[in-house]
């Protein structure tokens, strides 16, 4: 993505994860130069879209930009933060957005499967948020 706004951070070349609706967005890490602030850029590349027909491509991109508007609207712990707002060019939409490890599919599906302790924090955790998305 060559936006200036994300001129101001080194971001790595490869993504570490793929994450939201059928994993179409790429994570990278990155790290903001001015003060070294930890981040990870999101990054959603147009063409994944190619093969469908405009209507679908269309709906397709509206569903994309709105997960990433989303994440703006919602101010919770258990929720992304945003910290720099999506932008949007002919190839690919992206946002920078605080620095994340793993998201609930990649801790689902990994060979090492947590605890039975640990379910039940990620699952109380994902209640409490989905609870606070019901009532705003």
């Amino acid at each position: 993505m060559g936006s200036s706004i994300f001129s101001g951070y080194s971001i790595e070349k490869e993504p570490f994860l793929q994450v939201g609706h059928c994993k179409m967005w790429k994570v990278y890490n990155a790290v903001k130069k001015e003060n070294g602030t930890k981040v990870c850029l999101f990054s959603f590349e147009k063409r994944q879209l190619d093969s469908y027909s405009t209507y679908e491509k269309t709906e397709g991109l509206k569903l994309i930009s709105n997960e990433a508007k989303n994440l703006v609207k919602y101010k919770h712990p258990n929720i992304l933060g945003v910290i720099e707002q999506m932008v949007e060019d002919k190839h690919s939409i992206a946002f920078i957005g605080e620095r994340i490890s793993c998201s609930l599919s990649s801790i689902l599906n990994s060979k090492n499967k947590p605890s039975e302790i640990e379910m039940k924090i990620i699952l109380r955790e994902l209640l409490a948020t989905v609870k606070f998305i019901h009532d705003e």
